[in-house]
Parts: C-alpha cells; structure tokens; sequence
C-alpha cells in the first residue's frame, strides 16, 4: 500500500469527514479483507470551521468501515458497512459516502434573490451539495443582499425548507454585516458600522435630496437603515444628468450613490462611501483568512457589478434583472468571469462546475 519515490516513502491516506453529534465518535474499520480494529477503533476529531462534522485519517487505500459513539449507537449503512477503494477525501453524510472535488476551501459570497432564490427545488440542490462537499472541507457561504434584516428572517418564513445560516450576512446593499450566534440569532458586526460611520451625515444627506432633488421619494420606513437612505426616482430625460449630479453632490459627505431596478422606475440608495457590496465581501474575506484566490463572487444584477470588479472569480446567474450586469461583464470580461447558462441556483452549480469544484 505504500510507494517510493525519490527515496521517500508515501503512504496513502483516506481522509473521512462525518456529518455526526456524536461526540465522541470513532471509526472502527479492516484493510480489504484483514483484521478489523480492536475496539473502539480510532478516535475522530471535531474541527469548529466545520461545524457539525467530525474528521479521521486512515493511512491505507481501500477499507471496510462503520461508526459508533461508544455508547451502543452505531452507523453501520443497515449491517451493510461502508467500503472507501481508493485514496482521497471523502464525506459521509445521510448514508451516502462522495469523494470530495477540490483540495482546498473557498469563500463563496453570493447574492440572494434571483440568484440564489427563486426556484426552491433548485436552492435545495445547491444547499445539499454545498454541505456535502464544501462544509467538511472547511469552505464558508456568505450572504449578500439588498434586503434589510427583517425582509431576510422573512424569507426563512416563505421557504418549505430550513435556510441554514451562512457564515456571515451582508444586508442592505452592503451597509450591514451579521455574524450568527450558537442559536442562529444574528449579531451586528460593530467594527464595520463604526469603519463604515467614519465622516457619515445621515440628516445633511436626507434634507440634501429633499430640497435639490425633487425628482426623489423617499422609500417606506421599512427599508431606512441607519446607513442607507432610500428612495424611489422616475426615469425620464433629466434622470442621468441629475444622478450624475447628485454622486458629485454626496461625494464630499462620506456618501455614494447606489442605482439599482429597471424600467420607468429605479431605486436609488444612499450608503457610506466605504460600504457597499465589494467592500463588505473584502471585509469578510479579511475576517476568514481567505485570498481573492480562494473565494467565488456570484450575483444576477447591476448592483452585483462591484463584487465582479476585484480579482475574485465570479458567476453570472442570468435573469430578469441581468442585462445591466451582462452588458458590464461584456465590456470587461476575462477568464475570472463565467457567465451560466441555467437559472436561479442551479446557475451557481453550474459555475463551481467550470470552476472545477463540482
């Protein structure tokens, strides 16, 4: 079972990853047709960036093998056992054993709506294969999204299935991040509000719009945060002159302007000039460790075309929204963008695919 190669000895390795709250947990396994391991076996370990997951290293190629806890419960696939035949990095999850692609962890921060939501059954394909081959191998979801806190606990509500929380959350067009406690509450990232707040005049921004630029209504109470300032603005011959003016208005108050929508109507955000959804995804990927390298962008419209301006690989979800988003990536493609051809979700499959992670 063993090679050499300039001198050294390599020894196979199978490296099995256990979706278990067994704790402890111990695989109890025999080489092909040989002895099996005196009892309990060997010790799995638990690692907190794979929550849920236990992991062993099994230096043979091809084995027969079962789990237990030590307390009399085991997982033995119905008295069937499970066989791994060649070296790698697996997963054993609900009964299925898969081989995991890729060696290395990544950061996929990705849009929500209409991107990743939309098509239920295609969200629930992308989340079985997002815990079965990248949680145990260490990598982190990111949500990013225009929604604010509220509308996003709401959308656990429309759901027929349990959403589960990412690693973090950037709401409100990248003015919000939110890490999740041990019960799935979502806390404020206070570093960021204060980073983002720096030189911020929520009042000065609003009584600017009201009284230079009446083509502006300001949005219900509901979408006002206190680092973004929201309205609605009709589309019409005066419309890009007059947004150009206002970016120049509030580019000297620690502000940027935010368009996003399409037809006769657009929304129009007011946020700090150090937010927004580029700089928030840097913020988390600094959080994490990750490199641009290692981390995935994808999104399906206009107010996505930030995250696609670093060096991070990005996926296009195409959709009703997508033409601004297209017509960017047309005008500045390169090897790092992958435009999908499929819908919400399965789109995001579609990209990890050609990025060789699938």
């Amino acid at each position: 079972s063993t090679q050499s190669t300039w001198g050294r000895r390599i020894v196979p390795m199978i490296e099995l990853n256990y979706k278990t709250s067994w704790d402890p947990a111990f695989v109890h396994y025999r080489v092909k047709n040989g002895a099996w391991t005196e009892l309990p076996g060997k010790p799995c370990s638990r690692n907190d960036k794979t929550a849920g997951w236990v992991h062993v290293s099994i230096p043979h190629d091809d084995i027969e093998f079962c789990l237990h806890n030590n307390q009399g419960c085991w997982d033995n696939n119905m008295s069937q056992n499970y066989f791994v035949n060649n070296p790698g990095t697996y997963a054993l999850h609900d009964g299925i054993v898969e081989r995991l692609r890729g060696s290395k962890p990544i950061l996929l921060v990705s849009d929500l709506d209409g991107t990743l939501v939309g098509d239920n059954e295609a969200l629930k394909r992308f989340l079985q294969y997002w815990e079965r081959q990248q949680v145990p191998r260490g990598s982190h979801l990111v949500f990013t999204t225009g929604r604010e806190l509220p509308k996003y606990l709401q959308l656990h509500e429309e759901l027929p299935f349990k959403l589960p929380s990412p690693t973090f959350l950037i709401c409100s067009v990248g003015t919000e991040v939110f890490s999740f406690d041990e019960t799935g509450t979502a806390q404020p990232d206070m570093y960021w509000q204060e980073m983002i707040g720096e030189g911020w005049n929520r009042k000065e921004l609003f009584n600017i719009v009201r009284e230079e630029f009446p083509l502006l209504s300001l949005q219900p109470p509901a979408t006002q945060t206190p680092y973004k300032i929201s309205f609605y603005g009709r589309v019409d011959e005066q419309w890009a002159s007059e947004m150009e003016r206002l970016e120049r208005r509030v580019s000297s108050i620690a502000a940027q302007v935010l368009i996003s929508g399409k037809g006769d109507w657009r929304h129009v955000d007011l946020v700090p000039s150090k937010a927004g959804k580029y700089s928030s995804m840097k913020f988390v990927q600094s959080k994490l460790g990750f490199t641009s390298e290692s981390t995935i962008v994808a999104g399906d419209s206009g107010n996505d075309i930030p995250m696609f301006s670093g060096e991070e690989r990005g996926i296009v979800v195409k959709g009703e929204s997508s033409q601004e988003l297209l017509d960017w990536i047309n005008l500045n493609r390169n090897e790092r963008h992958f435009v999908a051809d499929r819908g919400i979700a399965t789109g995001v499959i579609q990209g990890l695919e050609y990025f060789g992670l699938v």
